[in-house]
């Protein structure tokens, strides 16, 4: 089934190709099958098929690479999954992955972590970077921007700033709550 779905986020495949369990969710939940976990090393591998989709978005005359049909991503239950390769994980879903014209690519929206080996920590950090690109995509389904409660060093160039330029060329955001930081 992994490499299935691999297959069709490398192709970019869109929720109209058949047998295509990826778009616009994939779900890599461990259920009860004790036999279905996924583990670092196939988020590596997602990590991979998402920044190098085979079938190249094009703009124009130029092609990129990316992937940009996958909205969700869930990996539930999956206790090998620890913070090791979230970062490789922020690489292409945050605000520096694939782009074109300038804008990135990537569409997810979330990615569900609960149950997994991820800290706190680690969590809050790929929910910025998630937030971050899609104010910088100017994503209009994006309204409020809650980063309350999340250990923000508002001084770094990973925080506050980076959300403060992204702002200026934002038209959807009307809120953005930096509380008890």
């Amino acid at each position: 089934r992994l490499r299935s779905d691999l297959d069709h986020i490398q192709h970019n495949d869109g929720p109209r190709v058949p047998g295509n369990r990826t778009s616009p969710e994939l779900d890599w939940s461990n259920g009860d099958d004790p036999f279905s976990g996924v583990s670092n090393d196939h988020v590596e591998m997602l990590v991979a098929a998402l920044r190098t989709a085979s079938d190249r978005i094009t703009v124009g005359s130029t092609s990129v690479a990316g992937n940009d049909q996958v909205k969700l991503i869930r990996l539930v239950g999956n206790q090998d999954v620890t913070d090791a390769t979230v970062d490789m994980l922020i690489d292409v879903v945050g605000p520096n992955g694939p782009v074109k014209n300038g804008t990135p690519i990537c569409q997810v929206r979330e990615v569900t972590l609960d149950g997994t080996g991820v800290s706190d920590a680690k969590r809050r950090e790929l929910q910025r970077a998630l937030d971050l690109r899609r104010v910088k995509q100017n994503d209009p389904s994006l309204h409020t921007v809650d980063w309350s409660n999340m250990d923000l060093a508002c001084d770094s160039s990973a925080g506050c700033g980076d959300l403060s330029d992204a702002l200026k060329s934002n038209q959807s955001v009307t809120i953005v709550d930096l509380s008890s930081n």
